[in-house]
């Protein structure tokens, strides 16, 4: 069964105006895959079946907002658990995110290189061919992708290698730059105000 990310549901259900927590959870938004490790979330996938004409309406919704919203809510959560005077060590930090739709594939890398803003990078689109002619070529296009997603993954979980792996609930806030919130809904965005 799908499930939220825990970054989501952390990012959702612990944003609180008032400083209160909240008796009830609010519905996360589910991402079609999950890329974890130790209970460190490393990045998410979204999956569309059919692709008709490129570009389809569920592809440009999930590649352009929903996507990168849980991939900078995995990015946050992993953020929280490195020392926020550590800023060479937060620039390291990246999640990773596939898009893909039919025979196509897109890849996607989230990092906050400045300390403040995320960067999100778009690979070069990979494509798998519909001719028994071209596959060879372009099914190793599609493996190049995915060993550079999977050794960008690699890279972040050795950061984490040598550190204690405990819960991100467990560390504090401390002094130094933090990654904003989420807005999750507009009524939120209307309390920010």
């Amino acid at each position: 069964p799908e499930r939220a990310t825990v970054a989501t549901e952390d990012a959702t259900n612990n944003y609180s105006v008032t400083g209160t927590s909240r008796s009830y959870k609010y519905a996360c938004s589910l991402p079609d895959l999950i890329i974890s490790k130790d209970h460190f979330e490393y990045g998410c996938a979204e999956y569309g079946k059919d692709d008709k004409k490129g570009m389809n309406v569920k592809e440009a919704v999930e590649g352009s907002l929903k996507l990168p919203k849980e991939m900078k809510n995995l990015l946050k959560r992993l953020l929280s658990r490195v020392s926020r005077e550590d800023e060479e060590e937060m620039k390291k930090i990246k999640t990773i995110g596939f898009l893909c739709s039919h025979l196509r594939m897109n890849c996607l890398i989230m990092d906050q290189p400045s300390g403040y803003a995320c960067r999100l990078l778009r690979l070069e689109e990979a494509e798998m061919p519909s001719k028994m002619e071209d596959f060879g070529a372009a099914l190793s296009q599609v493996l190049d992708t995915v060993w550079k997603m999977k050794e960008t993954a690699k890279q972040v979980d050795s950061l984490f290698a040598t550190k204690e792996r405990r819960p991100a609930s467990v560390i504090r806030k401390r002094k130094g730059k933090s990654l904003p919130s989420n807005v999750n809904t507009f009524k939120q965005f209307k309390k920010l105000e």
